[in-house]
């Protein structure tokens, strides 16, 4: 029979004319409930559908078992059978941990189903004696074994499909009938697995904005019919005739709410490439009044699923009543989460943990009260607490555990405090008693790495391995990718903000009817207790809470989504974010497009800290200064004030602390910059000086000797009550005593002031004016004393002394030699290069000798470098003056912009630069400078490396110069060269037998200083080289 289609409008037989055929072929369904157990650790996605449906479909044919998400071909007679992966969620398993799944097969799968159940019974998937380790890439296969077959419907043990309960015509025309009764009252429709819901063709976008994404994309006419469209084109694969879909047939809708969510869920295909197979999750509301027909259609479809994708699992649904009954109940997952949170170690681990907190944090002395006494002595750090604490710390906790698993625990209220925070002010806290919080900890610690595992990758807070850091570094990456244009925002009182029904709608989509949904629900809404009275909370993230930070990720991923489906680069961390844009205009319409995105869940966005910004004008988010692309960390030494009202007097919080506890998150502790009472200036100084050896980077970086850098255009620096002071703006960025200062160093465009420039010289600190790129314009110094003058005169005599030159000149080679080794990847034969030439400059006894050494490694290094470039540029080897290329015009460039760091920090170290220990001086040459920056050289080459081979700079951007004068590099390539150095330059890297990481600026520095303590002292083992490895 042939597919008829025709333009007839579609009326309520044509349901029945579609169904009764249908049924016929279609049905019985049969259901099998199968368990697994796992012979060694397993870890998963989130998502398991695509995964666990690849080995499924490898179990209906012949062939070797496929990576995760890869199906292939779909085998004969697989289309009919329908996937439940119920325990979607869990991430890991350990050897001996059972898992749980259901399959349908409708009546043309049952072959199928039990081709399927005889290979897994029989071993025939692959279990042998020894469990063997499991793909890198497969979560399932021979690796998990069979240990329990049950029918689905009535729940008894089965041996094989002959044993299967039959859900027929009669079965589904009962079940019809109670939804069509049902539906009066209303109709809750809740996904339990993503949904890829196609849009109506003239909303349709390319990709993935084909698919609804978020509550204005459907209607629940747009449900029903898709609900059609699946059941037509399972007739369609059966040659059933298929009535033309139209809406005249479609019962009417009186009223409709949704409240859904996108979940993104990556996998990759048989080549490697990522695949987006995300879905749309969530409950719909519908006050609808069903027609037999359309209820038997609906019921249906909760077997066969509704959208793309629904033989791997996708579009998997279940109808509810308002007050939460059903018909399809599904099966429990082996273990859910709640039992897996209150394991004994978990509890254990969460006990430490709390405890930890809560001595480490300053809140308040009841709080800590709260903890035992006989718990507080235990050594916290030791994993293997004696038997007697351990079995104490269970029995305490025994009976709020029984509650928990019982669903009858009850939380107590939490309690509001002030926490101070690190950079001044305070925050509002709700803390819950310690063993309340120990019960939270224990369920975000299991929950927290499955959570995390769907967060979007540009999503960087409260997430374990991203942090501030982490952001900067995608924020420049984005700045030198093109994205210039910035919509920096955050949320209005995000945390007060959110709403417990939404969120409710996430964690029973993610993890269903698991107890530990309304666990977490009642924590949330645990009444705050407020100078004796309590206060309830029906809206709102508690700050205090172990699962507060993670419930905050949970409900912005499908902002994150929605923006990365627009095609913009979000960088989130908690409810502050920017978006980075190629042009104003859509950095404007990005503004758009995220409030509309937020107001789809209650949330605003902070009018006054809501604008548009050229990052090369600057940027301050996160603690950070980006400036073109790369960043500085302003985070520290920051001072801050009490919040002002809108008139700019200071907002007195002690006498409105009933306002803000009955609105009690709403806009809490926020804090303004102010200026420091002397006391707190001196404790604000002895924290900063804990370590002298650490650099403190505010947009200013602190070297060991006490040097501050001011980069980033528009500081001021002055003098006031004996401290340099560095405002920006009018805020006062630094405060520093001019006593423990050493050297200024103010970078670009900067300001000082004469009486400025006066204290420092009376408290010898030397200031230089540099160049943005490090060229030295002129330095204030004290006049030249007696050691300056020793110094100068013992410069003089250690160039010319080999046993003084030799080392260090060997030192230096063979850190240049080690960093070029780490350019891109090498070959072995090239490693044993390396070894050989650092063994002959172990040998070497004159400075010839190491010069002819480091040209060998210099001309290899270069010949590989040439195998890495794009064959467009033309480079064969290094050569200058001119250089003829544009790889080699490049590196002249960036050399020369570090021989001017070295010039200038050599001076501030009032050496002579041309006083070489290596490098013999020529003309105006500094060749000091040019020794002190081999070690430092792979840096130009990685920068020109990824410029090159990421397209940054293309062959166009360089003009061949007539009569042999070689490349010249057009001005927006040298910006962008110059850009990605000083980015470089900028980066906090550890040296070798170091436990601090300094931006390489400073690390160029302390070898300058170190190579003046060498001289100084005529001593070359004081010498400290810079080296990675």
């Amino acid at each position: 029979m042939t597919v008829i289609i025709d333009d007839a409008p579609m009326t309520p037989s044509c349901v029945d004319a579609l169904l009764t055929p249908l049924v016929r072929l279609l049905l019985p369904i049969r259901g099998v409930t199968l368990t697994l157990e796992s012979r060694c650790d397993v870890s998963t996605r989130f998502m398991h559908t695509h995964a666990l449906s690849a080995w499924l479909r490898h179990l209906a044919r012949d062939g070797a078992v496929p990576r995760d998400g890869v199906a292939g071909d779909v085998p004969s007679g697989f289309e009919h059978l329908r996937l439940d992966a119920v325990e979607s969620g869990r991430v890991s398993y350990r050897a001996g941990d059972r898992y749980r799944f259901v399959l349908f097969a409708t009546a043309p799968g049952l072959h199928t189903l039990d081709r399927i159940l005889t290979r897994l019974s029989h071993g025939a998937a692959g279990s042998v004696a020894t469990p063997p380790s499991p793909s890198p890439t497969a979560a399932f296969g021979p690796h998990w074994s069979l240990v329990g077959v049950e029918d689905f419907f009535s729940g008894t043990p089965v041996v094989n499909t002959l044993e299967l309960s039959a859900y027929g015509a009669e079965e589904l025309d009962v079940e019809a009938a109670i939804w069509q009764e049902a539906s009066v009252a209303g109709l809750v429709w809740q996904w339990t697995s993503p949904v890829r819901l196609l849009k109506p063709a003239t909303r349709r976008g390319k990709g993935e904005l084909r698919f609804c994404r978020d509550a204005g994309d459907v209607t629940a006419e747009l449900l029903l019919e898709r609900a059609w469209d699946a059941v037509g084109a399972v007739a369609r694969r059966l040659a059933v005739h298929s009535p033309a879909r139209d809406r005249a047939g479609i019962p009417p809708v009186a009223a409709e709410r949704h409240d859904v969510f996108w979940v993104e869920d990556d996998y990759r295909s048989g080549t490697g490439e990522p695949k987006p197979k995300g879905g749309l999750l969530g409950t719909h509301r519908l006050q609808i009044a069903l027609p037999m027909d359309w209820a038997r259609l609906l019921v249906l479809s909760q077997y066969l699923g509704i959208g793309q994708g629904v033989v791997s699992g996708l579009g998997r649904f279940r109808l509810e009543t308002p007050d939460g009954q059903l018909s399809l109940r599904r099966a429990l997952p082996a273990e859910d989460w709640l039992g897996q949170s209150l394991a004994a170690e978990n509890l254990l681990a969460a006990w430490r943990h709390v405890r930890e907190s809560r001595q480490a944090v300053p809140v308040s002395a009841e709080v800590i009260d709260e903890i035992p006494d006989e718990f507080l002595d235990t050594d916290h750090d030791n994993a293997d607490e004696d038997a007697d604490t351990r079995h104490s710390l269970l029995e305490t906790l025994r009976r709020p555990v029984e509650a928990l698993r019982q669903g009858r625990y009850t939380p107590p209220p939490t309690r509001a405090c002030l926490m101070p925070k690190p950079d001044g002010g305070s925050r509002f806290l709700a803390i819950p008693p310690f063993w309340d919080a120990v019960l939270q900890r224990a369920i975000a610690q299991e929950l927290g790495p499955a959570l995390d595992s769907l967060m979007h990758p540009l999503s960087f807070g409260y997430r374990r391995g991203r942090s501030r850091k982490s952001a900067a570094d995608a924020i420049t990456k984005a700045r030198r990718d093109g994205f210039r244009w910035v919509y920096d925002a955050d949320i209005e009182d995000f945390f007060g903000s959110v709403r417990h029904s939404h969120l409710h709608t996430r964690l029973l989509a993610l993890l269903d009817e698991d107890p530990v949904v309304d666990a977490i629900m009642n924590w949330i809404s645990a009444p705050v207790r407020w100078q004796g009275e309590e206060h309830p909370r029906r809206q709102g993230l508690p700050q205090g809470s172990n699962l507060s930070p993670l419930l905050a990720n949970l409900m912005l991923d499908d902002f994150d989504n929605d923006m990365a489906a627009m095609g913009l680069r979000l960088v989130r961390f908690a409810d502050d974010f920017v978006i980075l844009c190629k042009s104003r205009e859509q950095a404007e319409e990005a503004s758009r497009h995220a409030a509309a995105s937020l107001a789809e869940f209650g949330f605003i966005l902070h009018p006054d800290k809501s604008r548009v910004v050229d990052i090369d004008d600057g940027l301050e988010f996160l603690g950070y200064l980006f400036v073109n692309d790369y960043a500085i960390d302003v985070s520290r030494n920051r001072v801050l004030e009490p919040a002002r009202n809108r008139d700019g007097k200071h907002r007195d919080d002690a006498a409105d602390t009933h306002l803000q506890v009955a609105h009690w998150l709403a806009k809490l502790g926020r804090q303004l910059p102010r200026t420091l009472s002397t006391r707190e200036l001196e404790a604000h100084e002895a924290k900063q000086l804990l370590d002298e050896d650490r650099p403190l980077c505010i947009g200013e970086q602190f070297d060991p000797a006490g040097s501050v850098y001011v980069v980033g255009a528009g500081h001021m620096a002055f003098t006031e009550g004996g401290r340099l002071v560095v405002t920006r703006d009018d805020e006062r960025v630094l405060t520093r005593p001019w006593r423990h200062l050493r050297h200024l160093f103010l970078m670009g465009n900067q300001h000082i002031t004469t009486p400025a420039l006066r204290v420092a010289a009376r408290h010898g600190v030397h200031v230089h004016v540099t160049t943005g790129t490090g060229w030295l314009d002129f330095s204030v110094s004290p006049s030249p004393d007696a050691a300056q003058q020793t110094l100068w005169f013992q410069q003089g005599v250690t160039s010319e002394d080999p046993g003084f030159c030799l080392p260090i000149a060997r030192a230096l080679v063979a850190a240049k030699i080690r960093h070029h080794a780490d350019v891109g990847r090498k070959r072995e034969g090239e490693a044993l290069a390396t070894t050989r030439w650092l063994r002959d400059l172990d040998d070497a006894r004159d400075l010839a000798s190491i010069n002819g050494i480091e040209g060998r490694a210099a001309a290899a290094f270069f010949e590989q470098f040439a195998s890495l470039l794009p064959e467009a540029f033309g480079f064969s080897s290094r050569e200058r003056r001119p250089p003829p290329d544009p790889v080699n015009a490049l590196l002249s460039i960036g050399y020369t912009l570090l021989y001017a760091n070295a010039d200038a920090f050599l001076k501030a170290e009032r050496l002579q630069p041309a006083f070489g220990v290596y490098h013999r001086a020529r003309g105006e040459h500094a060749a000091l400078a040019s020794d002190m920056i081999e070690p430092f050289r792979h840096v130009v080459a990685q920068s020109v490396l990824t410029l090159l081979r990421r397209h940054s700079l293309k062959p166009e951007d360089f003009s061949m110069q007539p009569e042999g004068s070689g490349c010249l590099v057009l001005p927006a390539a040298r910006r962008r060269l110059i850009g990605d150095l000083l980015s470089r330059l900028a980066r906090p890297l550890k040296a070798r037998g170091e436990t601090d990481a300094y931006p390489l600026r400073v690390h160029l520095h302390r070898q300058c200083h170190s190579i003046a303590l060498a001289i100084n002292r005529r001593d070359p083992e004081l010498f400290r080289v810079f080296r990675l490895r």
